[in-house]
């Protein structure tokens, strides 16, 4: 399976059975995150890769910057010491990806909430998933910024 087919299946799968604001490809500071979704009035991040974990880690770090909790995605596989270190070591969470039920994601390691945010780069993210997905919770996120 290709990276392109996890976030499109992740995509759909959480548009279809949650009410959670969800876009692909969203702009993070000349970055993109293959995946953002709101819950709880939380950014999450997603960057999905099948192989290279360690690109996927540098990529979901930058994304720290806008989004309040950053993971990878990756299916089913053993955690090596090195990736758990290296997730730990830049507060970024690991996703499995689930084939079944209405979520996509089994958390594996959580992600640390990030104290690197921007409210800016928070609210052009929020601004663009609005936008793409037409939710008023999202509206009241960018407002509720107070930037």
């Amino acid at each position: 399976m290709k990276e392109d087919t996890l976030v499109k299946k992740s995509l759909l799968r959480i548009r279809q059975n949650t009410p959670k604001p969800v876009c692909r490809e969203v702009p993070i500071l000349g970055r993109s995150a293959d995946l953002a979704y709101v819950d709880q009035d939380v950014l999450f991040s997603v960057e999905f890769k099948l192989h290279d974990w360690r690109k996927a880690i540098q990529q979901a770090r930058d994304h720290r910057l806008a989004a309040d909790y950053s993971y990878i995605c990756m299916p089913k596989r053993n955690v090596s010491e090195a990736l758990s270190i290296e997730l730990n070591k830049h507060g970024v969470g690991l996703f499995f990806y689930k084939d079944s039920g209405d979520w996509p994601f089994e958390v594996i390691i959580e992600a640390r909430r990030s104290f690197e945010v921007s409210k800016v780069a928070r609210s052009w993210v929020l601004t663009f998933i609005s936008e793409k997905q037409g939710r008023q919770r999202c509206q009241s996120l960018i407002q509720s910024a107070n930037i």
